[in-house]
């Protein structure tokens, strides 16, 4: 196999540096936590197709790698890109899906934007022992 991962961003995405920060650190997240947690990685990728059978007012910050992945891209964009600057790509973001992006993106977009990039999460501990 040539690779293992394979991390694809839109080309709209790329166009504001910022977005495009966020983004592949995101995914880039997800790549490291399947590198370190192969099986777990697995469970959370099922338990993300059947979320909505277990509850259905849940959104995929319920996963706490999704979480993880979260606020570890924040961490990152902001040491990249600056607060300021990540500041204000999450509330734009925030209001594009007001205006039509759907309940679940937009509150990705707002816990994103409110978590305080100093926060950590367990998400390995969170999986296991929720």
């Amino acid at each position: 196999m040539a690779f293992a991962d394979l991390i694809y961003i839109r080309h709209s995405t790329c166009l504001d540096p910022t977005g495009c920060v966020i983004t592949y650190a995101h995914e880039l997240r997800y790549v490291v936590q399947h590198d370190q947690f192969p099986r777990l990685m697995k469970a959370t990728s099922a338990l993300r197709g059947k979320l909505k059978e277990f509850l259905n007012a849940a959104t995929e910050l319920a996963i706490p790698a999704e979480r993880d992945a979260n606020i570890v891209s924040k961490q990152v964009a902001e040491d990249v890109c600056g607060v300021q600057a990540v500041r204000k790509f999450a509330e734009q973001q925030v209001v594009w899906m007001k205006a039509g992006g759907g309940l679940a993106h937009r509150q990705r977009w707002e816990f994103f934007r409110d978590v305080p990039s100093s926060t950590t999460c367990d998400w390995v501990n969170e999986t296991v022992n929720p």
